[in-house]
Protein backbone atom coordinates (compact mmCIF):
# COMPACT_ATOMS: atom_id res chain seq x y z
CA UNK A 1 0.00 0.00 0.00
CA UNK A 2 0.73 3.46 -0.41
CA UNK A 3 0.56 4.41 3.40
CA UNK A 4 2.78 1.45 4.24
CA UNK A 5 5.49 2.50 1.72
CA UNK A 6 5.56 6.10 3.17
CA UNK A 7 6.05 4.80 6.93
CA UNK A 8 8.49 2.70 6.15
CA UNK A 9 10.18 5.55 3.96
CA UNK A 10 10.04 7.70 6.87
CA UNK A 11 11.33 5.05 9.45
CA UNK A 12 13.82 4.29 6.75
CA UNK A 13 15.57 7.67 7.58
CA UNK A 14 16.09 7.49 11.08
CA UNK A 15 17.08 3.45 11.78
CA UNK A 16 20.78 3.99 12.61
CA UNK A 17 20.17 5.02 15.65
CA UNK A 18 19.27 3.41 19.20
CA UNK A 19 16.85 7.25 20.61
CA UNK A 20 13.97 7.69 23.10
CA UNK A 21 11.18 8.86 24.48
CA UNK A 22 8.06 10.30 22.79
CA UNK A 23 7.05 13.74 23.01
CA UNK A 24 3.41 15.70 22.47
CA UNK A 25 2.99 17.05 19.13
CA UNK A 26 4.87 19.66 17.89
CA UNK A 27 3.94 21.74 14.56
CA UNK A 28 6.75 24.56 14.77
CA UNK A 29 9.17 24.82 11.36
CA UNK A 30 12.54 23.65 11.79
CA UNK A 31 15.32 26.38 13.44
CA UNK A 32 18.28 27.36 11.68
CA UNK A 33 20.81 25.44 13.58
CA UNK A 34 24.73 26.26 14.98
CA UNK A 35 27.24 24.10 13.26
CA UNK A 36 28.39 22.34 16.56
CA UNK A 37 25.24 22.22 18.29
CA UNK A 38 22.74 19.35 18.19
CA UNK A 39 19.15 20.04 17.06
CA UNK A 40 16.54 20.20 19.79
CA UNK A 41 13.67 17.17 19.29
CA UNK A 42 11.38 20.11 19.32
CA UNK A 43 12.82 21.54 15.73
CA UNK A 44 10.42 19.61 13.26
CA UNK A 45 7.10 19.37 12.30
CA UNK A 46 4.98 15.82 13.27
CA UNK A 47 1.54 14.34 12.69
CA UNK A 48 0.42 11.92 15.08
CA UNK A 49 2.41 10.66 18.00
CA UNK A 50 6.04 11.91 17.35
CA UNK A 51 8.75 9.07 18.40
CA UNK A 52 11.90 10.43 19.30
CA UNK A 53 14.90 7.75 18.18
CA UNK A 54 18.69 8.63 19.02
CA UNK A 55 21.43 7.35 16.62
CA UNK A 56 24.45 6.31 18.72
CA UNK A 57 27.44 4.62 17.77
CA UNK A 58 25.99 1.44 19.92
CA UNK A 59 22.78 1.36 17.80
CA UNK A 60 19.01 3.30 18.07
CA UNK A 61 17.87 4.36 21.20
CA UNK A 62 15.21 2.88 21.74
CA UNK A 63 15.63 -0.34 18.92
CA UNK A 64 11.63 -0.86 19.96
CA UNK A 65 8.36 0.82 19.44
CA UNK A 66 5.65 0.26 19.96
CA UNK A 67 2.44 0.84 17.88
CA UNK A 68 -0.94 0.43 17.32
CA UNK A 69 -2.80 -0.71 14.13
CA UNK A 70 -3.83 2.25 11.70
CA UNK A 71 -2.03 4.91 14.38
CA UNK A 72 -0.01 7.67 12.67
CA UNK A 73 3.54 8.70 14.06
CA UNK A 74 6.46 10.34 13.59
CA UNK A 75 9.49 8.63 13.45
CA UNK A 76 12.48 11.47 14.26
CA UNK A 77 15.90 10.17 14.28
CA UNK A 78 18.70 12.09 15.32
CA UNK A 79 22.52 10.80 14.44
CA UNK A 80 24.09 12.43 18.24
CA UNK A 81 27.47 10.92 17.82
CA UNK A 82 29.77 10.50 14.78
CA UNK A 83 29.58 7.30 13.34
CA UNK A 84 29.59 5.99 9.38
CA UNK A 85 27.59 2.96 10.17
CA UNK A 86 24.33 5.30 11.57
CA UNK A 87 24.38 8.04 8.99
CA UNK A 88 22.06 6.75 6.94
CA UNK A 89 18.59 4.55 7.86
CA UNK A 90 16.92 2.19 5.48
CA UNK A 91 13.83 0.82 5.77
CA UNK A 92 13.79 -2.33 3.48
CA UNK A 93 10.01 -3.06 3.61
CA UNK A 94 9.18 -0.01 2.65
CA UNK A 95 11.89 0.61 0.38
CA UNK A 96 12.96 4.12 2.36
CA UNK A 97 16.18 5.22 2.46
CA UNK A 98 17.46 8.56 4.11
CA UNK A 99 20.77 10.10 5.04
CA UNK A 100 20.95 11.28 8.82
CA UNK A 101 23.35 14.10 9.01
CA UNK A 102 24.73 14.45 12.41
CA UNK A 103 22.40 16.30 15.18
CA UNK A 104 19.97 17.05 12.33
CA UNK A 105 16.29 15.61 13.33
CA UNK A 106 14.74 13.52 10.33
CA UNK A 107 11.02 13.29 10.43
CA UNK A 108 9.53 10.31 8.76
CA UNK A 109 5.91 10.21 9.23
CA UNK A 110 4.05 7.01 8.79
CA UNK A 111 0.98 5.07 9.61
CA UNK A 112 1.58 0.76 10.10
CA UNK A 113 -2.01 -0.41 8.43
CA UNK A 114 -1.92 -3.98 10.07
CA UNK A 115 -0.08 -5.92 12.58
CA UNK A 116 3.31 -6.69 12.82
CA UNK A 117 6.82 -6.41 12.95
CA UNK A 118 8.50 -3.54 10.73
CA UNK A 119 12.35 -3.37 10.71
CA UNK A 120 14.95 -1.09 9.66
CA UNK A 121 18.50 -0.78 9.85
CA UNK A 122 21.70 1.64 9.18
CA UNK A 123 23.06 1.69 5.51
CA UNK A 124 25.47 -0.88 6.34
CA UNK A 125 23.17 -3.21 8.08
CA UNK A 126 24.79 -3.71 11.55
CA UNK A 127 22.50 -1.79 13.53
CA UNK A 128 18.93 -2.58 13.92
CA UNK A 129 15.72 -1.44 14.96
CA UNK A 130 11.92 -2.30 14.90
CA UNK A 131 8.57 -1.02 14.91
CA UNK A 132 6.13 -3.24 16.30
CA UNK A 133 2.55 -2.94 15.41
CA UNK A 134 -0.35 -4.73 17.35
CA UNK A 135 -3.27 -4.30 19.47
Amino acid sequence: MRTKALLLCLALGAACSKGGGSQPKDKAAPAAQDPGKAARPADVAVTGRRIDIQVKKDGYVPEAVDLKPNEQVTLVFTRVEETECGATVVVPSLNVKKPLPLNTPVAIELKADKEGEIGFACGMDMMHGKLIVKN
